[in-house]
């Protein structure tokens, strides 16, 4: 592989994997217990992700059981101010001790991650046009 496919390979891979937010975290909205789409399997066709506040740096997936009956809420959320902005405050985490209806709360930052689990197929999607363009020139 010549110098300039290396070059162009990389600008490839630091775009796939590069995610800019200009206008600011967009997130899932919606309340599992007004509108089934929104629990699990997350229907997001029947939605729009919505711009967050400005002081709203995360998306949350909260998962509640009520009464029985189990449902999420998908919201903009603001970072506890004791937890920094690391990979290890975002994931989801059992909150059943607290007493409350939320069993779990998933903390992200990225926009539209509190969705399903496509981002996972989103990342390979991504790689894919890099593995066919490698083997092209291999």
């Amino acid at each position: 592989m010549n110098s300039l496919n290396c070059i162009a390979l990389i600008i490839i891979s630091l775009t796939a994997f590069t995610s800019v937010t200009v206008d600011g975290l967009e997130c899932w909205m919606c309340k599992g217990n007004i509108n089934p789409g929104c629990n699990s399997p997350f229907v997001g066709q029947v939605f729009a992700k919505k711009k967050c506040a400005d002081n709203e740096k995360v998306c949350l997936k909260i998962t509640q059981n009520v009464n029985g009956e189990t449902f999420h809420v998908r919201k903009c959320g603001v970072l506890d101010p004791s937890l920094p902005e690391t990979p290890e405050s975002m994931g989801c985490k059992d909150v059943s001790d607290r007493g409350l209806p939320t069993v779990e709360e998933c903390i992200c930052n990225t926009d539209g991650c509190n969705g399903s689990g496509r981002l996972i197929a989103f990342g390979v999607i991504s790689v894919l046009p890099l593995i066919i363009y490698s083997l092209l020139i291999a």
